[in-house]
């Protein structure tokens, strides 16, 4: 009997957007926990592992979610903006850090001085693609020495992942780029992975190809040109500091394991415990978090009091409805999905309260297109991490509290 199938692309989707929620929480507590327990031991090796774990779970929820846009015929959300290359490699070697630690080869990183320091693209797609194209290295080159090249070819920075392998064979056809009848996507383990990874390069103007490296061994190339200024999602983003090329690692080894330390100024994101809550950036200021999911309740509060707000919580907009009554927030973060209802209902309810003197409304939402944007004085796109959070608080509240956003 025939199976209808067609609402499988629809499905992935759908898998894909819940699992990258309690993916983006552990991502988070993981970043939050690496700025506690310091550089060295036990515990700062786990943290990383689990940073490295969560990570690579999150690539394969991006993979689902773009299988149901691919499936369904529909376009891969794209949001271009300024970015550093040496910094995007010098990124990615760390966070493959922790597996050298535990036998298997090292991931390093060659950046050509030639490279830009400011590039416009699509940063996380960029790092998806590049983050598959490791994972298939470690996977068909164990043991082999991993190397992620960046360099110009012409107008174009193209990011080669290289290995020693056994080469790419007769896959080198890539029949796997091209869709099985009536466009569908390949089934996992049928290059479902270099399908999607082709489809992403395509979003973001770039190409794919795979090659056999001139000493054996297999090269994975991604090529991207700039995507023009105009296109920049976010404005704020166009007279953010280039990374100075001077300054910029040129043959990067395996770097610590450890996120970077602060840029001097920039506020600790993820404040060590000792710290009196009376010199915490936000002391002072209150926030409501409303969400029906505990765990995400349980992340947002713990990174907000980390700031130094004081926080109340509400589970729908009659719930906040009773809290703003007690005490008006100086900002309210509001899930977007809620039960029975939306983030809308919860600006529709702060508004009767408070009419013009309505504080600010952060949503906070997994979806890719938002229908109701303009009803919100900022969005933090699931999933995040602890320092976004503070830099849009920062640009919200910014004015008010003499803050400036975190450099990076």
């Amino acid at each position: 009997m025939h199976q209808d199938t067609s609402n499988e692309p629809d499905a992935a989707a759908m898998a894909g957007h819940e699992i990258r929620g309690p993916l983006g929480v552990v991502a988070a507590l993981a970043d939050l926990l690496a700025t506690r327990c310091g550089p060295d031991g036990e515990a700062a090796r786990l943290t990383d592992l689990i940073r490295l774990a969560t990570s690579q779970a999150l690539a394969v929820a991006d993979d689902l979610v773009d299988r149901g846009s691919v499936g369904a015929g529909a376009g891969l959300r794209v949001v271009p903006g300024p970015f550093d290359p040496a910094v995007l490699a010098a990124d990615l070697v760390r966070l493959y850090a922790p597996l050298a630690s535990g036998g298997a080869a090292r991931v390093t990183a060659d950046v050509d001085p030639d490279v830009p320091a400011a590039v416009i693209s699509d940063e996380r797609r960029i790092r998806q693609i590049l983050t598959g194209f490791i994972g298939n290295a470690f996977k068909h080159a164990p043991g082999s020495p991993i190397r992620l090249m960046v360099s110009m070819r012409g107008d174009r920075v193209c990011f080669e992942v290289c290995d020693d392998g056994p080469g790419p064979g007769a896959a080198a056809s890539f029949t796997a780029f091209r869709a099985p009848a009536a466009g569908r996507p390949p089934v996992h383990g049928a290059g479902l992975g270099l399908f999607i990874a082709d489809r992403v390069a395509r979003a973001i103007g770039g190409a794919i190809v795979i090659l056999a490296g001139r000493s054996g061994g297999t090269v994975a190339r991604l090529e991207i040109g700039p995507m023009p200024q105009e296109t920049v999602a976010d404005p704020s983003l166009q007279d953010r500091e280039p990374v100075d090329a001077g300054a910029r690692p040129q043959v990067v080894e395996a770097l610590p394991a450890r996120p970077a330390p602060p840029v001097p100024g920039r506020p600790v994101i993820g404040l060590p415990q000792g710290i009196p809550p009376s010199e915490r950036p936000f002391y002072g200021r209150t926030a409501l978090v409303v969400d029906d999911s505990q765990i995400s309740i349980v992340l947002m509060t713990t990174l907000l009091r980390d700031f130094g707000f004081a926080v109340a919580v509400a589970r729908s907009s009659a719930e906040t409805e009773a809290a703003v009554a007690l005490r008006r927030p100086d900002v309210v973060l509001t899930d977007w999905t809620l039960a029975g209802e939306t983030g809308a209902d919860v600006v529709r309810r702060l508004d009767e309260a408070f009419g013009r003197e309505r504080p600010p409304v952060v949503c906070v939402t997994g979806q890719e297109r938002m229908p109701a944007e303009r009803l919100f004085s900022g969005l933090l796109r699931k999933p995040f991490a602890p320092h976004e959070v503070f830099d849009l608080l920062a640009g919200v509240l910014g004015h008010r509290l003499g803050l400036a956003p975190s450099a990076g």
